[in-house]
């Protein structure tokens, strides 16, 4: 997503100095050249330290840690130089780089447009990340820029102090664009978001895979399954999904292939995939890049997966899949996925399921049988989400010029 990101804002503004808010510039130069990384511990500095004291805010009974937190953020927005001398001198007493908070400030300060790329934080489960992503294009669009979210997801929010910041600041934000339009434009227009703001384009990331090619030529099987605190995924169901698909793998005669989206390291995906199915087909190591895993699963005629990407990419390439979902959060997700290539590409089992063995059982077969007929569907509603994306960002450098004519 970010690189699509990036190689779409650099063909509008080819002379543009673009910054990325990143904890690892080796591995961003490497994505994406040319940027300028922006330390994420300066972020965090300014976002998530503690101006007053953090034994108050974590020791108070919670109505007055709200007030604190909330007093917090008044003064950040209120007295900005005041906060940045308190979070200065106790970055200092806490041996923090005091530079990563001037380097960031300074970044979202000379900013002419501050864009969140493509994610799907703004839900229950990454509340905390999803307020903070708030408070910098509310900080961003009071320093002038113009603020953008780009490719996301949205919902479900049932969090209180997430729906309130979500309705103080969605509504000013001046372009969001969707991954998908099932529970993200009702939901945005709960919040008072103006429905010429808001667009459906597609997950930013179907360009990388669509542009790859048709794939599912070689017949193999991916799998994919995410072990993570916001996947909700049970052990017992892990064992189960396993099982079955080395079951599917035997019947189709094919080789299964390990599809890691994630290197996170707390849910390295590869390491996941290996530990449940034992040795699995496929290049030694992890895949390292973006383009990599998409030429992986080009090798598939299905993809079995738990990780929202995986079918991303499998379905931008003609690759039917069978999305696995423990949580309202893949419900969703996997729900406006399929929406978004015409629901016949992606065979949703929740993990939740009775008899799960037999339920996926029955849609690996379903979609191994129907790889052909689908194909030309699935590359149709990627063809339409590239476009409709890269129209989407060409109305940027207009708001740009408006708010630089003070229009």
């Amino acid at each position: 997503m970010l690189q699509v990101a990036v190689r779409r804002l650099r063909s509008l503004w080819p002379e543009a100095s673009i910054s990325v808010i990143t904890d690892d510039p080796v591995r961003l130069a490497a994505c994406c050249p040319g940027t300028h990384p922006v330390p994420a511990a300066g972020r965090r500095l300014w976002f998530d330290s503690n101006p007053f004291t953090y034994t108050l805010q974590q020791r108070a009974p919670k109505p007055l840690s709200r007030r604190v937190l909330e007093s917090q953020r008044v003064l950040r927005r209120k007295a900005p130089g005041a906060a940045r001398r308190l979070i200065r001198a106790r970055a200092a007493l806490g041996r923090h780089e005091v530079q990563q908070l001037d380097e960031f400030l300074r970044a979202v300060h000379s900013a002419d447009i501050v864009v969140s790329s493509g994610a799907g934080a703004f839900n229950d489960e990454f509340a905390s990340l999803a307020i903070s992503i708030l408070d910098l294009l509310r900080m961003a669009a009071e320093a002038g820029a113009v603020t953008a979210v780009l490719g996301h997801g949205v919902g479900p929010i049932t969090d209180t102090a997430l729906l309130r910041r979500a309705r103080q600041v969605l509504p000013h934000v001046d372009l969001i664009t969707l991954r998908e339009g099932v529970a993200g434009p009702p939901l945005l227009a709960s919040f008072g978001v103006p429905e010429d703001r808001v667009l459906v384009t597609g997950d930013d990331a179907v360009e990388l895979a669509y542009e790859a090619g048709a794939g599912g030529a070689g017949g193999d099987l991916g799998f994919n399954l995410r072990l993570a605190r916001y996947s909700h995924v049970e052990r017992r169901a892990a064992e189960t999904v396993a099982a079955s698909v080395r079951g599917a793998a035997a019947r189709h005669r094919c080789r299964l292939l390990s599809v890691p989206i994630s290197h996170h390291p707390t849910e390295i995906d590869g390491a996941v995939n290996a530990a449940l199915l034992g040795a699995l087909d496929g290049p030694p190591g992890e895949v390292g890049t973006p383009l990599g895993v998409v030429d992986l699963i080009g090798r598939c005629r299905a993809v079995v997966t738990g990780s929202y990407h995986a079918a991303v990419f499998a379905l931008a390439r003609g690759i039917p899949a069978v999305g696995l979902t423990g949580s309202a959060y893949y419900d969703a997700k996997f729900a406006g996925l399929a929406d978004q290539f015409g629901g016949s590409g992606l065979w949703i089992v929740s993990l939740d399921e009775t008899d799960l063995s037999a339920h996926l059982a029955s849609a690996v077969d379903e979609v191994w049988e129907r790889a052909d007929d689908v194909r030309p569907g699935l590359l149709e509603h990627a063809a339409r989400q590239v476009e409709s994306g890269r129209r989407a960002y060409r109305r940027l450098p207009q708001l740009v010029a408006a708010r630089a004519g003070g229009s």
